[in-house]
């Protein structure tokens, strides 16, 4: 509290307040904007403002003729003295804010103590007048952790904050930001030269020329650049933007500079790794292709370039049925929804490519979800199949050949079977007629009896021709032709030994009825 000197009272006493009745300040007081009271020289109430009664009167509409420590026991001890000078004569104001509690709410404010007199001089009481300033306390206090947690956030990431000004090009650096540039806090001028002579050789020219163009448009800007640290090389980037002052001309520039090491270092391994990626994925014959959610290339590998006869550069940023047409997509549209569901697929599907030969390519969607249940899209591989399907062709014609050839060689040896199955009563019939001619007196059975016995014979021997024939037919002399190199009708062979038992078994039937009806 900064109390007045007893020549500030006596100059106080010559501007003394108004000697008003207590009617008057009760009316003044009645319509004042501000929180005030008025107390007597015992420090009762005379009256008070709106603002006063409802901030401070806890809850008592009518304070007039209260004590003000009655109404106020808790008040601080500085405010008791403070009215007990101010109703001596000596006015006082506090020093800086108080934090002080009505009805359980915390406030701030700002008080001032002025005594009133009357034109004789006598001091007439004391006028107290209170400023709340909670809401500026509070923003304050809001700025100062704003602050803190800047500080903190810079700290934790290793970055500073800077102002340059577009007049004098002198800068405002904190503490972190001479860390930054490898210098100490004062080692140099703060300036634009000083942190230029901090930048490597190598990027100098480049980043005083960027920084340059920026101020020239008067534009946000971005820069990256390296310093060397005690031996050590670090990256570092910086990011500004133009500030205003009040007469709306830019004079300054404001931002932060960051220490971007380690995130350069992540870019160079993930820069390595990516090209011996592409190295291999390059080196490998099938057409892989990378396709984000909307269906647009993000990458192509060599055999990709090769099959569209298109370099990376013009294929990267399009739609595939800008690539392989909309009946190309409509093909591949249900295996899509599949990967970008989360599912692998797979289809075949015949393309012509710019070589305008036709293709079949075996197509394999692969989901590219960095996290389950997040799909960024797929990744696509073609193979194509066109000689592997043609192979397969000619091996089943090959196959069904087969199966031809086997089914011929199995109708041969049936056919044989059925030959020597035949072949073995002849051969008992031819054998007991030649006894029965040879054994057969003419006598006893006469010409009838030995034209009998020829008959048989010769129908025996002619059932060994169509046999024989039946074997020509199939290969010869009985074996075939297993390799299947003969063609064989065997239906034809079927109908021709059909007709030939027909034609002799109706002639030896006819020959036998024309004997005369009898038998040996």
């Amino acid at each position: 509290m900064a109390e007045n000197s007893p020549q500030g009272a006596r100059a106080a006493t010559d501007a003394p307040v108004p000697d008003w009745t207590l009617e008057q300040w009760r009316t003044i007081c009645s319509q004042a904007p501000t929180r005030i009271a008025v107390l007597d020289p015992e420090l009762r109430y005379i009256a008070a403002s709106p603002g006063w009664i409802e901030g401070f009167g806890r809850g008592d509409p009518d304070l007039a003729g209260k004590g003000f420590h009655d109404v106020h026991p808790g008040i601080r001890r500085s405010w008791r003295s403070a009215l007990a000078r101010a109703s001596g004569g000596l006015a006082g104001t506090s020093e800086g804010e108080h934090r002080v509690s009505f009805d359980g709410e915390p406030m701030w404010i700002r008080w001032t103590c002025t005594p009133w007199t009357h034109p004789d001089g006598i001091i007439g009481g004391v006028v107290v007048s209170v400023d709340n300033v909670t809401d500026r306390v509070r923003d304050r206090h809001r700025l100062t952790l704003a602050e803190q947690e800047l500080h903190l956030a810079l700290g934790a990431a290793r970055a500073g904050t800077w102002k340059l000004d577009l007049r004098t090009f002198d800068n405002d650096w904190s503490e972190q930001t001479w860390r930054l540039y490898g210098l100490e806090p004062g080692q140099v001028r703060p300036s634009f030269e000083s942190w230029a002579q901090s930048i490597a050789p190598d990027d100098r020219t480049r980043v005083l020329e960027s920084v340059r163009e920026h101020i020239e448009r008067l534009d946000e800007g971005e820069v990256e650049w390296r310093v060397d640290l005690e031996g050590r090389e670090r990256w570092l980037m910086a990011r500004g933007r133009p500030l205003t002052g009040l007469d709306g001309r830019v004079e300054h520039y404001i931002g932060v500079v960051i220490d971007v090491t380690d995130r350069k270092l992540a870019e160079q391994r993930l820069l390595a790794r990516t090209r011996e990626l592409k190295t291999i994925l390059d080196s490998i014959p099938i057409a892989i292709s990378r396709i984000d959610r909307e269906l647009r290339y993000v990458f192509v590998n060599r055999e990709y370039e090769t099959l569209f006869a298109r370099p990376a550069a013009e294929i990267v940023g399009l739609r595939i049925d800008e690539l392989i047409g909309s009946a190309g997509l409509a093909t591949a549209a249900p295996a899509i929804r599949e990967a970008l569901a989360g599912r692998p697929a797979t289809f075949e599907s015949r393309l012509t490519f710019a070589d305008g030969k036709p293709r079949t390519m075996r197509v394999s969607l692969v989901p590219d979800a960095p996290q389950p249940g997040k799909v960024d899209g797929f990744f696509l591989l073609s193979v194509d199949v066109t000689a592997e399907r043609a192979r397969e062709a000619e091996l089943n014609r090959i196959r069904d050949k087969l199966d031809l050839v086997t089914g011929r060689q199995v109708a041969q040896l049936t056919l044989l079977a059925v030959a020597h199955e035949l072949r073995q009563p002849l051969h008992a019939a031819a054998t007991f007629a030649e006894v029965a001619r040879q054994s057969i007196p003419a006598a006893d059975g006469g010409p009838d009896g030995a034209r009998a016995v020829e008959r048989t014979s010769a129908e025996i021997r002619r059932a060994n021709r169509v046999i024989d024939q039946f074997l020509e037919s199939i290969g010869g002399t009985g074996v075939g032709d297993p390799t299947g190199r003969a063609r064989v009708d065997l239906n034809a062979i079927a109908a021709r030994g059909l007709a030939e038992f027909e034609q002799h078994g109706a002639g030896g039937s006819g020959s036998s009825g024309g004997g005369g009806g009898g038998g040996p």
